[in-house]
């Protein structure tokens, strides 16, 4: 069985980062206790589009840009809003019985198993950035999304 390399490896590998910017991000991951990633990030090191491509990679699990996927509203609202801001998870759509989320910590068993439970399907995390669900967390839990496709199902069964 191969080894999953480290965030922080890859990173190096990848020419992302340098030997002492990671030295450094690591000795404030320790005092803070936050991820690397996010420390990264926060001292201006790395993107998080980046950080979200090499988590991908790192974990063998697909990349979703939310800016250009499309998403079924009934399926993103198969969890609660609460419960997909306190994860920033969003369910995206359905592949082979599972439910694919779009998650910006695809390492968090508490909310796959949370949404696993709610949804009472076998779930498979996709990588996305934090900002990216967020917007897409607003878009598909507003009242204005639910307006709007109410009109769209009128128009559909008057004409």
């Amino acid at each position: 069985m191969r080894e999953r390399k480290r965030l922080g490896d890859i990173l190096l590998e990848a020419g992302k980062i340098q030997l002492a910017q990671l030295n450094r991000a690591l000795e404030t991951h320790r005092k803070t206790k936050r991820r690397l990633g996010e420390v990264l990030v926060s001292e201006g090191l790395i993107t998080e589009s980046e950080i979200a491509d090499v988590l991908a990679q790192q974990l063998s699990l697909e990349r979703v840009d939310l800016d250009k996927t499309f998403v079924q509203q009934d399926i993103a609202r198969s969890i609660p809003k609460e419960v997909a801001q306190k994860y920033l998870a969003i369910p995206i759509y359905i592949r082979d019985d599972k439910l694919v989320v779009a998650m910006s910590d695809p390492l968090n068993m508490f909310a796959i198993d949370d949404i696993c439970f709610i949804t009472q399907k076998k779930i498979e995390p996709a990588v996305a950035t934090r900002e990216q669900i967020e917007r897409a967390i607003e878009i598909y839990y507003s009242k204005q999304a639910t307006d709007l496709a109410i009109e769209e199902l009128k128009r559909e069964y008057t004409s």
